[in-house]
Formats: C-alpha cells, sequence, structure tokens
C-alpha cells in the first residue's frame, strides 16, 4: 500500500567534445503487484551539452619559392580542440605584396572537420620566378565558420626569394674585369652611384 512518489538514477557519461542536446526516452512497463500503469507513462530525458564551442585559427607559412615551376604553401587550419559536430570555415586568399596569377594562384573554398578531427590544412601553389626580387607575402582569410568560433582568422603565406640569384661575388667581378681585388666592386658602386 505504498503510494509514495519513487525515483530512480540514471547514470551520464561526461566527454569534452561540443555536441548537441542529447535525449533518451524513458518509458514505465511490467507493472506488478496489481498497479495499473496510467499516463502519463512515458518522458524524455534531455542531456544539455555543457563542453565549449571550438575556435578554429590557421598558421602561417614561409617558403623559399623557387625558381621554376610551382611551390605548394600548405597552411594548418585546427581546432582548439576536437568536436562532436561537423565544423566547417570558409577560406579565401588575398594580395598582399604578391599578386595573383602572376605569384601565386588564388585558391578559395570550406574546409570540413568531421567530428572528432582537429586537423586540416590549405594549399596555394606559389610560382617560382627566375628574376631577382625582395620577398613577397599573401594572405589567407577564414570566414564564417558554423559549430565554431574564429581566434586566429588570417594566416600569412612569406614567399621568399632566392637572394643569390643574379649576383656576381667579388673575387669573380674582380677577375671578370681585370682589376685587383675589390677595385671591381668600387668601380661598380661608385658606377651605380653616379647613374643613381
Amino acid at each position: 500500500n505504498d503510494a509514495a512518489a519513487k525515483t530512480f538514477d540514471i547514470p551520464i557519461a561526461s566527454d569534452l567534445l561540443d555536441e548537441v542536446d542529447e535525449t533518451v526516452a524513458l518509458a514505465l512497463s511490467n507493472a506488478t503487484g496489481n498497479a495499473t500503469i496510467v499516463a502519463p507513462s512515458a518522458a524524455t530525458l534531455t542531456i544539455t551539452d555543457d563542453d565549449a564551442t571550438p575556435t578554429v585559427s590557421i598558421g602561417d607559412v614561409s617558403l623559399v619559392e623557387g625558381n621554376s615551376g610551382t611551390t605548394a604553401f600548405v597552411f594548418p587550419v585546427t581546432l582548439s580542440a576536437a568536436s562532436g559536430q561537423t565544423v566547417t570555415v570558409g577560406y579565401s586568399t588575398a594580395n598582399g605584396s604578391a599578386t595573383t596569377p602572376a605569384d601565386y594562384a588564388a585558391a578559395s573554398g570550406t574546409l570540413t572537420f568531421v567530428a572528432g578531427d582537429a586537423s586540416e590544412s590549405v594549399t596555394v601553389d606559389v610560382a617560382g620566378e627566375s628574376i631577382v626580387e625582395v620577398d613577397e607575402t599573401f594572405v589567407v582569410n577564414l570566414a564564417g565558420p558554423t559549430n565554431a568560433t574564429l581566434a586566429d582568422p588570417q594566416g600569412t603565406g612569406y614567399g621568399i626569394a632566392g637572394h643569390d640569384r643574379g649576383l656576381v661575388a667579388a673575387p669573380d667581378l674582380d677577375r671578370a674585369i681585370g682589376l685587383d681585388p675589390g677595385r671591381g666592386v668600387q668601380r661598380l658602386h661608385r658606377r651605380m652611384s653616379q647613374e643613381g
């Protein structure tokens, strides 16, 4: 004749994944002792997620661009923590001192991190050049994330030129023009100064 309300416990497993709220369907059944199950005989348990939304960042890349062909600049894109949800983020390149299409191939699209994945990448092809030039830069911007927020949304590509291209060592210059060591460089500097 115990008519008092009863309760029961359901253990909930904890994790560190950002995920959607989850539900468990509960239902009463198999009543004994001449008891009858009446409405409401079912309920829904909602497990509210309490994990932080991950952030997404892109790193910088610094490579020698080469004298010919193309060099792949691979930008790492990472989440602060793996997520229990699919995370997406858009990316696109933008000119710095380097310009497209002469210096690099423009790239844009969307990266997808499947649940549990925390690392992806963006690849940009940079053109090698045989002319003497200064180091050049371009950027890759992240935008429009889903199930994540932006932490570091811009990566810079540093294209390092081959600084020794087109240069002549001082002893070679001296011998080439028949002067004593050091005189060729002095004459070259003097001529450059006069022409400048």
